[in-house]
C-alpha cells in the first residue's frame, strides 16, 4: 500500500499488525520505511530500537537483525545522527545475510563520509 502512495492506510495496517505479534521484525522493518517515507524518522528510530530490545532478550541470532539495524541507522542519519548511524551500520555488518544487504550497508557508510 505504500508503494501506491497511501502512506496513512499503510502506517495503520502495520500498527495494527506489530498489535497483534509485536516480535515480528520484518513487520516492523516494514512499518518503520513508511514511517521514514512519511517523515517520521523519531517514529522508526524508536520502532527499531525497541524491536532489538526485543531481540536482545532471545538467546538465537534473529535473521532481520541486520536489516533493522540497518534501517535504524537511515532513521539516525535523517535525524542528524551520523555516529549513531554509523554504529549501527558496523553492527549491521556483523550479522548480514545475504549479499545485497552487505552491500547496502557498505553504500550508505561510504556516502555518509563523504
Amino acid at each position: 500500500e505504500a508503494r501506491l502512495g497511501n502512506r496513512q492506510e499503510a502506517l495503520r495496517a502495520f500498527h495494527r499488525a506489530l498489535e497483534l505479534a509485536p516480535d515480528n521484525a520484518g513487520t516492523r522493518v516494514r512499518l518503520a520505511m513508511v514511517q521514514r517515507a512519511s517523515g517520521s524518522s523519531r517514529s522508526a528510530a524508536a520502532n527499531l530500537e525497541e524491536g532489538l530490545r526485543q531481540m536482545s532478550g532471545s538467546a538465537r541470532r534473529h535473521p532481520e537483525e541486520s536489516r533493522m539495524r540497518y534501517e535504524l541507522g537511515l532513521a539516525y542519519e535523517d535525524l542528524g545522527r551520523n555516529a549513531d548511524a554509523v554504529n549501527q551500520w558496523k553492527r549491521a555488518l556483523t550479522h548480514v545475510r545475504r549479499p545485497g544487504e552487505r552491500r547496502a550497508i557498505e553504500e550508505a557508510m561510504n556516502k555518509l563520509r563523504q
